[in-house]
Formats: C-alpha cells, structure tokens, sequence
C-alpha cells in the first residue's frame, strides 16, 4: 500500500524568495551574466509570479519563466554587441532603450514573456490532444 502525503505548496512570499537566492543566479550565471548587470527587484519577480498564465504550487514554472526572460535578455545584448544594431538578427521582441546594466521592469516583461507562455500553452494543448 501506497499512502499519499498532501504537502502544501509554497506561497508568494516563498516563491519570491527562492527566485531571488537560487533561481535568479543560477540563470543569470549560466548566460556569464551575474545581479549587476541584470538587475530584478522583488516587485518584478512578484509580477512574473502573478503573470504567469500556469498555476502551480511548486516553483517549476517559475523557474521557466526566469530563465527564459534571462536568456532572452542575453540575446538581446549580444545581438547588440556583436553588430551594434539589430539589422542582422530578426528577434520577435524590441527592448526599447535596452542598456547595461539593464533594470527589468514591467514592460519587459509583457513582452519576454507572453511569446514564451503562449508557446508552451500551445504545446501543453497539443500533446494532451493524444492522450
């Protein structure tokens, strides 16, 4: 016999502060990018939480969304480094007055992530169609 142990989820607060000590780093050091270059204060790491169109109790989603904005980001920057303008790349996002460091704000994330969770939401539909 199995027995099923019911765990409640993280909340708010927590997911915040796991995305500020683990996540944000972690993501951030895998594009050789570190805090001082990208800059996400708590209130954004709020909003990429209630932005979210996936529900979760867990932090899995979330650490998608965070890295996928990261990655993005990181694109962004060196698309512009390596051509000083971005003729040469096609990127379905503009970051307007993009710099380094760059402070995340809210608009930013409209546009990183609605492309991403709009992909995945497609992609949850259309594997489930087989099941």
């Amino acid at each position: 016999r199995i027995s099923i142990i019911r765990v409640n989820g993280y909340d708010i607060k927590s997911k915040v502060e796991i995305a500020k000590q683990f996540l944000i780093p972690k993501a951030l050091k895998s594009v050789g990018s570190n805090e001082e270059e990208i800059i996400i204060k708590e209130n954004i790491i709020n909003y990429i939480i209630h932005k979210s169109k996936i529900k979760e109790e867990g932090v899995r989603q979330l650490k998608k969304n965070i890295i996928q904005i990261i990655n993005k980001i990181n694109l962004y920057k060196l698309s512009l480094l390596s051509s000083g303008n971005m003729g040469t790349l096609k990127l379905s996002y503009i970051i307007q007055d993009f710099k380094i460091p760059f402070q995340l704000e809210t608009k930013h994330i409209d546009i990183l992530m609605n492309e991403y969770e709009e992909n995945t939401l497609n992609a949850q539909n259309m594997n489930s169609m087989y099941i």
